[in-house]
């Protein structure tokens, strides 16, 4: 959640615009690799978080991960901008055109960039290990048992069936890469619902799926297949239950928000963390 002041001291208002000019410049420098042949890499490498992959891993013709990655960059500082610059608004200033700037940031990073993203990005190792684990239950084998692993089981559970009705081919690594991009857009929909359900602004809701569709790291490694993304969507779906139970007093709601969090843990151990920063409020 983003929330701006009605005024915002001068220094302050200065920083936040210089913040944004160097993110927008160092997205360019990073896309176009301008200046100095080590600028451009030692400004992936500093922004970016870049990983090393291999020259068949590019995002089609267009743009390789790391001009993506500054295009991303690039974006997340037209947007830091623009909040500034909307410093009094947030509520009673927005207009339409100022919301669907937003909605349309939104809808390009997952209408066109997540598709791409999903069929080009080059595979990870731990997307190689999940559905190979998937894969070796499929045949009879039992984690912890007959081979080593270290995650929760369910997200191999949840890829069995999957995996059984397709045919053995590479071609399932892409299969189950739009299944993850489909779990990012139902994260995105969580957090645009939670926003809406402590009952902030509309302003509110898509300046943050904006800055979460523009956070380099976001989509380049939700995509790839790991019990992390799942994770987070049942924690997101226990805090909506969770604050829906704190306005309504349901126990109905209460117990939804208990199943979800038992099932983020069965996708991935960290959620205990969750559970301790619940019981210490």
């Amino acid at each position: 959640m983003i929330y701006l002041p009605r005024h915002l001291p001068k220094p302050a208002i200065i920083i936040g615009l210089v913040l944004s000019g160097l993110l927008f410049l160092g997205g360019l420098a990073v896309m176009f690799e301008w200046g100095p042949p080590t600028l451009p890499d030692l400004l992936s490498r500093f922004l970016l978080e870049t990983q090393i992959c291999e020259t068949d891993c590019r995002l089609g013709n267009l743009l390789n991960p790391d001009q993506a990655q500054g295009l991303l960059v690039l974006m997340a500082g037209l947007i830091l901008g623009m909040a500034i610059a909307f410093r009094r608004a947030l509520k009673g200033f927005v207009t339409r055109q100022h919301l669907n700037i937003l909605r349309g940031i939104v809808a390009i990073m997952s209408g066109v960039f997540l598709p791409r993203l999903a069929y080009y990005k080059y595979f990870s190792k731990d997307t190689l290990e999940h559905v190979h684990s998937a894969w070796m239950m499929n045949i009879g084998y039992l984690p912890y048992v007959d081979f080593f692993q270290n995650h929760h089981p369910l997200l191999w559970i949840f890829l069995m069936p999957i995996l059984h009705s397709l045919p053995e081919s590479g071609q399932v690594l892409i299969y189950l890469r739009f299944l993850q991009a489909a779990g990012i857009l139902a994260l995105l929909w969580l957090t645009f619902r939670l926003v809406k359900e402590l009952s902030l602004s509309a302003m509110n809701a898509w300046l943050t799926l904006a800055l979460l569709a523009t956070i380099p790291s976001f989509f380049l490694t939700a995509i790839d297949i790991r019990p992390d993304l799942w994770q987070v969507i049942m924690q997101m779906l226990s805090i909506l239950y969770f604050i829906r139970f704190l306005d309504s007093r349901r126990k109905f709601d209460l117990g939804l928000s208990g199943l979800w969090a038992g099932v983020a843990f069965l996708f991935l151990q960290k959620a205990i963390f969750y559970f301790l920063h619940t019981d210490s409020s």
